[in-house]
């Protein structure tokens, strides 16, 4: 029995030294994005980002009723 136990505490040993010499040859590249956000006045709360065309909300919104949004183009 303990000989089964030394092979698997073996085998376990040889298994992390490969993994780790594997993870060592790989390099890492980390790309960094800027992304220019244009604040509206004040007394709106919301953050337009021309790169992806969107609104956010600073802060938090409270709704007692329906919330909608209209597709591209449509009346507001």
């Amino acid at each position: 029995m303990i000989y089964v136990t030394l092979a698997i505490a073996v085998a376990a040993l040889a298994c992390s030294i490969v993994a780790l010499i594997a993870s060592r040859k790989k390099d890492i590249v980390v790309k960094e994005t800027t992304v220019k956000v244009e604040h509206a006045p004040v007394e709106h709360p919301f953050t337009y980002d021309k790169e992806r065309t969107t609104y956010t909300l600073n802060g938090s919104l409270h709704v007692t009723g329906e919330v909608s949004a209209l597709e591209k183009g449509g009346e507001k």
